[in-house]
């Protein structure tokens, strides 16, 4: 059987390489690289090789990074952003590393000797760690639209569902933000999905809910219990969680009647 989380994976990493401006991007990275030729490739290779060298390493690198990337993504978003950030920097790394390798071997390429590779992972990390910075600062600021939502099965079924494996789709108790991803619980499980809060809330109609916080949805059904909390409340839901309501969204957690007006 075919591991849903890897097929997820393999499947949004060739929807983002088939998109024009990231194959024009590394397409010229791979031919600036080809004809200036760094790292010796210039002395050391005929101008059809080092092209066919560059492209390899520009392409198939980038690939497993963005393979490591988003495969590694939904085993670590509850993980602080610091170490977050240093494991999947080190997981690319690896795989980078072990990619080119095996292109240097090929081509007779790289470094020579143990101190010479383990400075050349050295550099790959540094590398991988400062690009997955920039991608979290991005990530905060930038988050990537949605896909189009596939067609429900019917129209009691919420869209946001047929994102889901089938084995987790159970009545949807809450929506969270995890960095650029949506965490999608339900009472069969969770799962993690690429796209912003906003649509996702749009996507589960016709479930009653709504917003609570500016990281939260909260299915109706779900809310077991409601506390004041200063200025804010806390939700309790039927899986034993509770979720924070900010001062903004509390008239209308009132107004749906999840929370006791003050002197009721």
């Amino acid at each position: 059987m075919k591991d849903p989380q890897a097929s997820s994976a393999l499947r949004e990493m060739r929807v983002h390489l088939a998109k024009p401006q990231v194959a024009t991007v590394m397409a010229g990275v791979a031919l600036v690289l080809g004809l200036s030729g760094p790292f010796d490739t210039w002395t050391t290779q005929t101008a059809p090789v080092r092209l066919l060298y560059w492209s390899l390493v520009v392409w198939l690198t980038y690939a497993a990074g963005f393979l490591v990337t988003v495969s590694l993504h939904p085993l670590l978003y509850m993980r602080p952003p610091v170490l977050r950030g240093a494991l999947t920097a080190l997981a690319v790394a690896v795989a980078v590393f072990v990619l080119l390798a095996g292109l240097n071997l090929i081509f007779g390429q790289g470094p020579q000797g143990l101190a010479g590779h383990l400075r050349s992972f050295g550099i790959i990390f540094a590398i991988c760690a400062v690009i997955e910075v920039a991608l979290q600062v991005l990530a905060r600021h930038h988050p990537p639209p949605a896909a189009p939502a596939p067609p429900g099965p019917d129209a009691t079924t919420p869209a946001l569902l047929t994102r889901i494996p089938l084995a987790k789709r159970g009545a949807l108790v809450s929506l969270s933000v995890q960095d650029h991803y949506v965490e999608v619980t339900t009472t069969r499980g969770r799962d993690m999905l690429l796209m912003r809060l906003g649509d996702a809330i749009r996507e589960t109609a016709p479930v009653p809910g709504l917003q609570v916080h500016r990281s939260h949805w909260v299915a109706h059904a779900a809310v077991t219990a409601a506390t004041r909390r200063g200025d804010g409340a806390t939700l309790t839901l039927t899986d034993g969680r509770t979720l924070p309501v900010s001062r903004a969204f509390l008239p209308a957690v009132r107004d749906a009647g999840l929370l006791p007006r003050k002197g009721a």
